[in-house]
């Protein structure tokens, strides 16, 4: 049996965003929508997210078609956090985006950052110790840092580095 989805609701869950009457998606023990990842943005984007509703576990995964056949490209929640940072990150300020690439490369030498490095490297924070704490807390909150509390010689201090 083919049952589409209706245009009010898409991007809703399979079971609500399907059309007519609700006796057809309660007759399944699984419903399964499929639905296009990044079509709106990108018409060459072939990806299709496929999400499972019903009585067992709930399940996403974006594939790709192909001509012929489909391939798994993975987890659907991992590709969206992956999509979810990298919009994040495009959204900062240039102050920000310079403490963020500050941390990749320090993190890069295995070294972690803390908010004097910032006021040390970063022109934007020259004498703002407050405003390079804040903006590291601000980053951290996006997911994009990670901190940790190091004892040093002047007492504990948090530093932080990316997100895998």
């Amino acid at each position: 049996m083919l049952h589409h989805s209706g245009h009010s609701r898409q991007g809703e869950g399979a079971v609500a965003a399907s059309r007519g009457t609700t006796a057809l998606p309660a007759a399944f023990s699984q419903v399964i929508c499929l639905s296009w990842f990044k079509r709106r943005e990108c018409k060459a984007d072939k990806r299709v997210l496929l999400e499972t509703e019903g009585r067992e576990e709930d399940l996403q995964l974006l594939v790709l078609q192909h001509a012929a056949h489909w391939t798994l490209e993975g987890d659907a929640a991992e590709q969206l956090e992956a999509l979810f940072k990298q919009e994040t990150e495009d959204k900062l300020s240039d102050a920000m985006a310079d403490v963020l690439e500050l941390c990749r490369e320090r993190w890069r030498e295995f070294k972690r950052t803390t908010r004097r490095d910032v006021v040390q490297h970063c022109d934007a924070y020259k004498d703002k110790d407050r405003k390079a704490l804040r903006h590291l807390r601000s980053l951290e909150g996006n997911g994009l840092l990670e901190s940790k509390a190091e004892t040093t010689e002047n007492g504990t201090e948090i530093a932080f580095k990316p997100t895998e």
